[in-house]
């Protein structure tokens, strides 16, 4: 989801999990699947999740941005 896709959602995640599987068969998810998973996902975890990057990224920089 955080990536500049430049193929289909399905190529993207057949791309992913032979990644993270390191050479280990993996169930192949579907694009389907992938986006009824996505739905269920609160905004909340984005907020969170971006709050954390910042704090990361600030801590680094020394200084507000």
């Amino acid at each position: 989801m955080l990536n500049f896709r430049k193929s289909t959602p399905q190529d993207e995640l057949d791309q992913f999990f032979e990644t993270i599987g390191d050479g280990k068969p993996l169930p192949r998810i579907t694009a389907s699947a992938f986006c009824q998973a996505r739905r269920k996902l609160k905004h909340e975890s984005f907020i969170q999740l971006n709050e954390a990057l910042l704090e990361s990224a600030e801590k680094q920089m020394g200084q507000r941005r």
